[in-house]
């Protein structure tokens, strides 16, 4: 059972009775002005996906996202939920595509997210999360990390040099409205990831020079590192 019914006037809650499609396999209900919670999705175990973007949906995160035994991805970007986000996150054995953007999560990124064999693309850009960047060193399957305009701060792990998948970077704008943002050095174990075509860095506080190594990486087209405390030569 694969139903759409993206891009209406849709309005209300997801009915409870939802439940009751026990075969449901995809979910989209995107661009509509569904409100509410996600309650009532959790029985449906044969679901692999949920795309309920561009709504007014609010509430936390349900636990039962990340302990499923079926979904592989999850869009929940543009809406208004809240709360932290879980470190079963980190744990899933089947969620390969996480996304979250522009909604009002709080906390810290969870540090089993950087332990994750599986997750593949990750983006939490536009939310309100502290704290640090979690070392990744087991992430080896995963293409997207996008972390940009939240509230971030230490360094950026070197160990994310690891990731020999990643095409996309982005730890943009965590030093907005004058935070401090990410700060210290570009660690040249970035220059590791080969396949790296977007690396966005800009408004932060990073410092040093570029490193030389980010000149070698063949696939980077977008690299943008403006606002920054950054000194030296530009590397080709």
């Amino acid at each position: 059972f694969f139903p759409s019914l993206a891009a209406n006037n849709l309005r209300g809650s997801i009915p409870r009775e939802i439940g009751y499609y026990t075969n449901l396999i995809n979910l989209t209900l995107s661009n509509n002005m569904v409100e509410g919670s996600l309650a009532s999705l959790v029985n449906l175990t044969f679901l692999e996906n949920v795309n309920v973007t561009l709504n007014a949906m609010t509430g936390t995160l349900p636990e039962f996202f990340f302990t499923h035994p079926s979904l592989t991805q999850i869009d929940l970007k543009h809406n208004r939920f809240f709360g932290s986000i879980s470190n079963s996150l980190g744990k899933s054995s089947q969620l390969r595509v996480f996304w979250a953007r522009n909604n009002s999560l709080t906390g810290t990124i969870p540090s089993a997210v950087g332990q994750s064999w599986v997750l593949g693309s990750l983006s939490l850009t536009s939310n309100q999360l502290t704290g640090k960047i979690p070392d990744f060193t087991s992430s080896s399957g995963m293409w997207d990390l996008h972390l940009g305009q939240n509230k971030l701060t230490g360094t950026i792990p070197a160990t994310i040099g690891s990731i020999s998948s990643l095409k996309t970077l982005d730890l943009a704008g965590n030093g907005n409205d004058g935070r401090i943002g990410i700060r210290g050095s570009i660690p040249s174990e970035l220059g590791k990831c080969q396949n790296l075509y977007y690396l966005f860095l800009d408004n932060n506080t990073l410092a040093e020079s570029i490193p030389p190594e980010l000149g070698s990486i063949p696939a980077l087209q977008y690299l943008f590192v403006a606002s920054n405390g950054l000194t030296g030569t530009i590397p080709v």
